[in-house]
């Protein structure tokens, strides 16, 4: 993730909760945080 801010690390996991209308991508991550996956800017991989 691009984000100077987030705990998220490689290897975190999470379930999606949704994708909306641009395609963002809302994830539940294990760690307790809320932050989406914007298409083309992060990586992600399907588990």
């Amino acid at each position: 993730m691009n984000d100077p801010y987030t705990r998220l690390v490689p290897g975190d996991q999470g379930e999606v909760a949704f994708v909306d209308d641009i395609g963002t991508i809302h994830v539940r991550w294990d760690n307790g945080s809320s932050l989406e996956v914007a298409y083309g800017e992060d990586e992600i991989k399907r588990l």
